[in-house]
This record gives structure tokens, sequence and C-alpha cells, in this order.
């Protein structure tokens, strides 16, 4: 019986080993359509309302993002609602019904109550699913600060790299990748609550353009003001090249809530500084509702972030 059960043991043992895993993110990361396909990356869609309608994420027409934008340019304002653990329960089960285990980089639980939903699934279908793994990561990021943790954790993967494996990588790394941002209108920060009233009201009155971050426990801070796009434009840039300490083995996005041009010109300063890839998406409905249109944002690995 002993060597019966012992037997039982290593078989388990061994399943658990051979089992396969996922990787998956929320649509807050803003992944570029052509990594999401490449590596087949489940996205938990954050839901978004426009005008009473439901706004669908379609990552093979743009489109849609343009009438998003030009709706808010209107002044129409749009709502994100927090996902609900049944949904995260419907796609996590989806999976574990597979025999795989799941890795979800979440936004930053201090942007969104996603993560606690998450959270509650995970807790539940440990229950039924006994012999899995799941493991919620709170990014303490959102956008493509948060897609590019999720874009490194698939190349590690891809390159044999474990659940465990990928798991500390990404605790080792959380406060390395780094994002500056810049937006047109204070108001949609300060309406979803990322800002304070105070904020949004004096960098309104002086036509400031804020740099803003999200800082090491992953809430949104001001840490320049400057006037003007422009100028805004170049202090991203600068500090990408004072805080990036290995530029030549940097993977960098650029993100826009529809204002490419100003995204291709923070391009061609980054290029400058050659880095080993650059990349420009523009940012979904989740997060373009909080940060209105004409937004651009720099998103890197680098050292430690601000606190």
């Amino acid at each position: 019986m002993k060597i019966i059960i012992l037997y039982y043991n290593l078989i388990i043992k061994v399943v658990r080993k051979m089992r396969n895993f996922v990787i998956i993110t929320d649509s807050n990361s803003d992944m570029p359509t052509d990594i999401i396909k490449k590596y087949n990356i489940p996205i938990v869609e954050i839901e978004c309302t426009i005008e009473g309608k439901d706004i669908k994420e379609d990552l093979n027409n743009k489109l849609y993002l343009k009438g998003f934008y030009d709706s808010m340019k209107k002044g129409v304002v749009p709502h994100t609602s927090m996902v609900s653990p049944s949904i995260y329960i419907n796609v996590f089960e989806s999976i574990l019904k597979e025999n795989k285990d799941i890795i979800y980089i979440c936004i930053s639980s201090q942007l969104s109550g996603t993560y606690n939903s998450a959270l509650i699934a995970k807790d539940y279908l440990l229950q039924i699913y006994k012999d899995a793994k799941i493991e919620i990561i709170d990014s303490l990021s959102a956008t493509m600060q948060q897609g590019l943790l999720v874009y490194e954790s698939c190349k590690l993967q891809e390159n044999g790299q474990s659940f465990q494996d990928v798991v500390k990588w990404l605790k080792e790394n959380i406060q390395k990748v780094n994002v500056w941002f810049m937006v047109d209108d204070l108001d949609y920060l300060k309406n979803g609550g990322r800002i304070s009233s105070k904020e949004a009201f004096i960098g309104k009155s002086l036509n400031i353009k804020p740099i803003l971050t999200i800082n090491g426990e992953g809430k949104i801070i001001t840490v320049d003001k400057v006037r003007g796009r422009k100028k805004a434009i170049k202090v991203i840039t600068e500090k990408f090249e004072n805080q990036n300490y290995n530029l030549h083995k940097s993977t960098v996005c650029v993100l826009h809530s529809d204002c490419k041009d100003d995204a291709e010109i923070l391009k061609e300063k980054v290029l400058e500084l050659s880095p080993r890839e650059v990349f420009i998406n523009e940012v979904r409905t989740s997060v373009g509702t909080h940060i209105g249109p004409n937004a651009i944002a720099l998103a890197f690995f680098g050292e430690q972030r601000k606190q």
C-alpha cells in the first residue's frame, strides 16, 4: 500500500511539473495587437460605456478608437466598470479545464478594484481545481507599463522558463518598469479620482502640462510641470534618458490617445538614444476614458520607480 501511495504522489508531482501555463492580462495593458496574437494572450476586457452603449474592443479595427476619441472631444463622457469576480471565474475556468495554470498580470490595485475581483475568483476556483496554480500579479502599473511586464513574461515562457521562474522574475522586476506621460486635459484624471481637484484646477488655470508617472505604490503622481506639448515631449525624453540604465537593451513603447504625429516625434527622439526596440501603440478605451484624447506616454524598463 505504501508503495502505491508513493507511486501516486510521484505521478502527481510529474503531472504538476508538466502542466503548461497561460499568461493573461486585461485591456488596461494596451498591448499591441501583433504581440497579443503572437503569444495568444487572453485579454480580460474592462467594460466601457459611452452614451449608454457598451464599447467592445476591436483589435482588428482601430477605427473604433477614432470614433471613441472624437466623441470625447465633443464632450461625451465615457465610463468604465470594475470587472466582476464572475467574469474572472469564467475566463480562468476555461483555462483550468485545459489542465493549464494561470499567471494573471493585473492593472495596479491602486487604480482599479479588478485586482480584488481576480483574487476572489482565484480563491473560489482553487477550491474546485485543487491541483491548479493561479498567480495574481499586482503590476502596480497601467497601460504599456503593465504591458511590458506581460511582453517580457511571454518571451521568458517562450524560452522555456517555468511558471515559478516567470512569477519570480515578475516580482523582481515590477519596480523597474516605468511610465512617463502627459495628458492634455486634467479633468479626465480628476473625474476618475486619479488626481485631486486642486491639482486639476491649478494645471488648467496656468495652461500647464504636467508630467506624470505611476510610482512604486502603483499611484499616479505629478513629477514635473511644463508649458506646451513640445516642451512636455522633450522633458519625457530627458527623463527616459536619465532613468534608463541600459539603453541599448531596452524595449520602449510610445503610446498616444489619438495624437499619432506627436507619438512619431517622441519615437524619433527615443530612437536617437539607440534602444533595442521601439514601437508605437494607441491607448485603448479603458485607459483612454481616464486620460482623454491627445495624451502621450513612454513606457520602458529602467531604474527603480519613485515612491
